[in-house]
């Protein structure tokens, strides 16, 4: 009764989560609108599914919810990573004319945005399961990512994805062996290691930094200049806020007197 149990928790929430897949071709691109009608009809029946999961293992421990949210991540963005691959290869056509790879989405931004919170479940799910079969399932679901992820040219995903999995290895209990090592080789001792071992960092990271601002430097300078002319925006008036109508307005205003005066980029 328990694997039954757990089956109705891992379907109740994976059809809402499900909602990301869901498009609509008689719909304009980027509409939500049937995302959210079908959150609305499987509600009922994730409520149905939980009740009665409940009863079934009303004698027996229902697994933990981040487990089951843990596999219904897992099943989703697997769905979605072999979704980008039908795409890349030309089998399944994009939500946006303009680029090749979005999954499910409008955009690539979002898609890779997904996936990037699907890598570290998966290495969590690696790193932390109890049997072969689920090592195989993580490890399988996370390589589909990577193989997707580079893809989709979004370099926020990949920093945040990195950032995640490295959170993710670092804090799991199997990785303290292979910590020390590090600690004892490249930090214990002599200040020439810790002075080498900074400035290794530093230079991988300010070499990462060119990278990525090479690789879309139109997209890099459009950020600064966001950022720039947001900043402005707030530094003006920061505490009783700005006057115009919205946060949008402001930014097209001051970014229209930055193009104005020569400073803004084009």
């Amino acid at each position: 009764m328990r694997h039954i149990g757990t089956l109705l928790l891992l379907f109740a929430v994976t059809l809402p989560l499900g909602m990301v897949g869901i498009t609509s071709a008689d719909l304009p691109p980027g509409e939500t609108v049937s995302q959210w009608v079908w959150y609305d009809r499987t509600a009922p029946i994730t409520a149905g599914c939980i009740g009665l999961a409940i009863i079934l293992c009303r004698r027996k421990p229902l697994p933990a919810l981040a487990d089951v949210l843990q596999g219904s991540l897992l099943i989703l963005g697997g769905l979605e990573a072999v979704w980008g691959l039908r795409q890349v290869f030309g089998f399944t056509a994009s939500g946006h004319s303009l680029y090749a790879l979005t999954g499910s989405f409008f955009n690539p931004g979002p898609y890779a945005g997904y996936l990037a919170i699907v890598l570290p479940v998966c290495l969590h799910g690696y790193l932390t399961a109890d049997s072969q079969w689920k090592r195989w399932v993580s490890g399988g679901v996370g390589l589909f990512v990577l193989c997707v992820l580079p893809a989709s040219m979004s370099r926020s995903a990949w920093i945040a994805a990195a950032a995640a999995c490295l959170w993710v290895w670092g804090a799991n209990g199997k990785a303290k062996r292979l910590h020390h090592i590090i600690y004892r080789k490249l930090w214990a001792g002599s200040w020439w290691k810790k002075v080498g071992t900074v400035s290794a960092s530093l230079t991988l990271v300010a070499l990462a930094a060119c990278l990525l601002f090479v690789l879309k430097p139109d997209s890099a300078r459009g950020r600064l200049f966001l950022w720039r002319m947001s900043a402005r925006a707030a530094m003006e008036q920061p505490w009783t806020g700005h006057r115009y109508r919205n946060d949008s307005a402001a930014y097209n205003i001051y970014s229209s007197r930055g193009m104005q005066n020569g400073r803004g980029y084009k």
